[in-house]
């Protein structure tokens, strides 16, 4: 049997690294009946490794007396266990997410109703900074079949009543579904806490929670293991507090520049906010007690002015090393959108870990683009060439069995837009998810081991991220927004590091560091800066700064002159980016063409010494991904079909004189010497 592990966000089956292939099914909104031929269809038609599912506490506890049922005893499509047991008969591996809340387009979020403050007072609730209640919807059928939505409160995750239900839930599902099917015994290889943070709120500003009882006596506990006795916090504070119970969270900007006393209130806060969370995952894994790699699944950040700041507040993944970083989409179409685009590639390089939710089914509910294969495709291409370690088909199947009180308002089928459809047909997304899956069982394990050539990476500081965030008009993210548009500009690569974290030996991967800042730099950060450089590093700071050698920049270009030289695609004709991982003489490329009117485009590769031209012919919004050995092409996936734009070109890949293309309109995937095509 083959042996699993989870290393820094890559899996490692039989110690190789490996492509996290994945599909979603919600088996909770299906026939049981439909199980195995779907899975089936996932298999072969779309060619993952491994199913992803939630596992809806609302579902499988319906009523606040009920016990769990996992074993389909009032509902056929609540034995989940029967559901895991046809995935590992189908010779798949699964990943388990039980919560608490799912979202997943259910009602509460999959949490049960009985446990909102709204419904039980005793219970306290998630509140933001103006001691309102954070609320999620759910929606019911009234007896004339009108269906009406309400707001309930969300509880706050330390309340002890919803922490002790919490507890029993997830040791239940521990000890029920997941212990007796770990691989080898079965085929959960791993499990997914929480949802896109806690509440699906994991871009949310640090202002927005939480502020309920139990998570400001956290906060104050928290306190006092930074500070050595009251007396060091009142004087950093400018306080006189004679107990710890008396310190509140900061509630608002003060409009104009904050003191030096009010600053060090905002850091404490965006220090607990990222720690908090690590708190919440946890206390959740304790209760879950399974012996299982674990990830996250957070999203990325918002398009509002305070939305990377925020992001980048609370989204600090190695302060909760129990867990492995990963993420999601949900902020709309990246091939349409350039701040989109931004924040995805953002979202992506971050940390090493893989997608686990992209958006392959729904175009009703979130923007109809998603009907079209490219979208989703594009969008894949986008994330793998960010460093995702693995690609999901969110959800892979539509279903249309579910009852109101997992979701009562949702249109069936869900999605709409599936590659495995309703009747259990394969759509033309099934083929390009299975080309595209295809290509990275042969090819992603030499993309996760042959580094991209990043000549340069932002380094981030977390006490400048909160400093940022509480100002009307941040600066901090918009600057690192400003330093990837550049990077992109000049089909330059680049990493994002945390500098309150990383060692020198990290940094020696990248030959320089720019800084939005140079002040209030701990003096980790001080040290680690200064043997970087003694090693050969080079830092680049914006504006003035007190850092021995580092370099002043005036703007961000100013440090285009120190990159002029590095190698790297060229773009020559057309329009496109190109992304490159090279290893002696083999190399992988993704190649994305922008929306627009231009559906090629052409590169001068640096290629063992020599220099060797690209072009890809594909549709806009779409793009091209290839393998290459030596001057030969060895596997090609080109989408030259997307409809959504109104575009059809007969797709091409030239590497120097090598060419595979099409006489027709189309999509192609060339893989071990075999031509597949194929289009709409």
């Amino acid at each position: 049997m083959p042996s699993f592990q989870l290393q820094n966000g890559t899996f490692l089956v039989n110690n190789a690294p490996k492509m996290l292939l994945s599909a979603d099914y919600p088996y909770y909104r299906d026939d049981p009946q439909n199980w195995a031929q779907r899975l089936t269809q996932l298999r072969d038609v779309c060619h993952v490794d491994v199913v992803t599912f939630y596992i809806p506490w609302r579902h499988h506890q319906p009523t606040e007396s009920a016990d769990y049922d996992f074993t389909g005893q009032t509902q056929p499509n609540r034995n989940v266990i029967a559901f895991v047991q046809q995935v590992h008969q189908l010779g798949l591996w699964a990943l388990a997410k039980p919560g608490p809340f799912i979202h997943a387009e259910t009602n509460f979020g999959g949490l049960p109703d009985w446990l909102s403050p709204t419904h039980n007072p005793a219970i306290s609730a998630w509140q933001n900074a103006q001691g309102q209640a954070n609320t999620w919807s759910s929606a019911a059928r009234d007896s004339d079949g009108f269906i009406s939505g309400v707001e309930q409160a969300l509880p706050a995750p330390f309340d002890p009543i919803f922490l002790a239900a919490t507890r029993a839930w997830l040791r239940s599902v521990g000890q029920a579904v997941i212990t007796p099917h770990l691989h080898p015994n079965g085929p959960i290889v791993a499990v997914q806490i929480a949802n896109e943070g806690v509440y699906s709120d994991g871009q949310a500003p640090v202002w927005d929670y939480d502020y309920s009882p139990s998570a400001l006596s956290i906060y104050r506990r928290w306190l006092q293991t930074q500070y050595a006795d009251l007396d060091a916090y009142n004087a950093r504070h400018g306080t006189e507090h004679d107990t710890w119970d008396e310190i509140d969270a900061p509630r608002a900007h003060p409009g104009a520049t904050p003191t030096a006393q009010q600053t060090a209130q905002y850091h404490d806060w965006g220090s607990f906010s990222a720690h908090y969370l690590g708190e919440i995952y946890t206390e959740w894994l304790d209760a879950l007690n399974v012996n299982a790699p674990t990830v996250v699944n957070l999203n990325p950040p918002v398009s509002d002015p305070h939305g990377t700041d925020a992001w980048l507040a609370r989204v600090e993944p190695e302060r909760y090393p129990q867990v492995h970083y990963g993420f999601t989409n949900w902020i709309g179409d990246v091939s349409a959108d350039a701040s989109a685009f931004d924040r995805y590639l953002l979202t992506a390089k971050r940390a090493r870990g893989a997608n686990y939710e992209e958006n392959w089914g729904f175009s009703q509910l979130y923007d109809a683009s998603y009907v079209e294969p490219a979208t989703s495709y594009f969008q894949t291409l986008l994330a793998l060439a960010g460093g995702a370690t693995g690609c999901n088909l969110y959800t892979g199947v539509n279903t249309a069995a579910w009852d109101d009180h997992l979701d009562a308002l949702h249109e069936r089928p869900y999605p709409d837009a599936s590659p495995i459809r309703e009747d259990g047909s394969a759509s033309y997304k099934a083929t390009i998810a299975g080309w595209l899956n295809r290509f990275l069982k042969e090819h992603g394990e030499f993309m996760l081991t042959a580094r991209p050539n990043q000549p340069c990476a932002f380094g981030l500081v977390q006490a400048h991220c909160y400093a940022s965030m509480w100002q009307a008009a941040p600066t901090y993210g918009p600057t690192l927004n400003q330093f990837q548009r550049l990077m992109h500009a000049h089909g330059l690569d680049y990493g994002i590091v945390s500098l309150d974290h990383a060692t020198a030996q990290e940094l020696a991967r990248w030959p320089m560091v720019v800084l939005a800042r140079g002040d209030d730099l701990s003096s980790h950060i001080r040290q680690t800066l200064k043997t970087y450089q003694t090693k050969g590093g080079r830092v680049y700071i914006l504006g003035d700064h007190s850092v021995p050698g580092a370099l002043s920049l005036n703007k961000l270009e100013d440090i285009l002159p120190a990159l002029a030289h590095v190698p790297r695609p060229v773009l020559t004709q057309g329009r496109g980016t190109a992304w490159m991982w090279q290893q002696d003489d083999e190399a992988t490329l993704i190649v994305l063409i922008p929306k627009g009117d231009t559906p090629f485009a052409s590169f001068n590769v640096p290629f063992n010494q020599a220099t060797i031209p690209l072009t890809v012919k594909a549709a806009p919004a779409s793009g091209a991904i290839l393998h290459v050995k030596g001057r030969h092409i060895l596997s090609a996936l080109c989408k030259g079909v997307n409809d959504w734009v109104g575009v059809r070109v007969k797709p091409s890949v030239r590497w120097e004189n090598r060419v595979i293309e099409l006489d027709t309109a189309g999509d192609f995937l060339f893989l071990k010497g075999q031509l597949h095509t194929g289009q709409p």
